[in-house]
C-alpha cells in the first residue's frame, strides 16, 4: 500500500528515511520499557510507562517544546499532570545515564556493523568534543579580539583525555 510512496521518499531523501528508521529502532517504546524494568531501582510503573516520559521529554530535548508541561497536552498520557511530575521526581539519575549509555551502545553496534566508524583522531587516546563557546566565556584571548568572535572556536572545544 505504501511502497510507492515510500519509494519516492527513499529516492528523494534517503538519509531522512534512514535516520527515521534508526531513531525508531533506538527509541522503540517496548524495548525501552523492557530495559527500564531491568535497571530501575524503585518499584513503580503504575499508569505511566517510562517510554511515555521519554516521549514527553524528547521534544523538549530537541527544542520543539520549551518544557515538559508544554508538551503534556500533546503527549497522549492519560494520567494527571501531577502523576507525571511524581514520575519525573521518582526517576533516578542513574536511570537517565543508563538510558544514554544503552542507546549509545546500540548506535555504536550499528555503526560498527556498517563499518562506518571514523579512524581515531589520536590513536591510543580517548578524544571527546565538548559543545559550547568555552573560550568566549573567558578573557584569555588577545585584548584586540575580545569584542569579536574571531579567535574563539565555533561551538566546539577539543579535549584530549589520557591514554586508553
Amino acid at each position: 500500500m505504501f511502497s510507492e510512496v515510500l519509494e519516492r521518499f527513499i529516492k528523494n531523501s534517503p538519509v531522512a528515511v534512514m535516520v527515521r528508521a534508526l531513531l525508531e529502532n533506538l527509541l522503540d517504546a517496548d524495548k525501552m520499557d523492557r530495559w527500564f524494568e531491568t535497571v530501575r531501582q524503585s518499584p513503580y510503573t503504575k499508569e505511566i510507562l517510562f517510554s511515555s516520559i521519554v516521549g514527553l521529554m524528547l521534544p523538549v530535548v530537541c527544542k520543539i517544546r520549551p518544557n515538559g508541561q508544554a508538551g503534556y497536552p500533546h503527549s497522549g498520557i492519560q494520567a494527571a499532570v501531577v502523576a507525571v511530575y511524581d514520575k519525573w521526581k521518582g526517576l533516578e539519575t542513574t536511570t537517565a545515564q543508563g538510558l544514554v549509555r544503552q542507546i549509545a551502545s546500540e548506535a555504536e553496534a550499528i555503526i560498527n556493523n556498517m563499518a562506518g566508524a571514523n579512524p581515531p583522531l589520536l590513536p591510543g587516546y580517548r578524544v571527546k568534543f565538548l559543545e559550547g563557546n568555552c573560550i568566549e566565556a573567558t578573557e584569555h584571548r588577545l585584548k584586540v579580539r575580545r569584542g569579536t568572535k574571531a579567535g574563539a572556536l565555533p561551538g566546539k572545544a577539543l579535549v584530549v583525555f589520557d591514554a586508553e
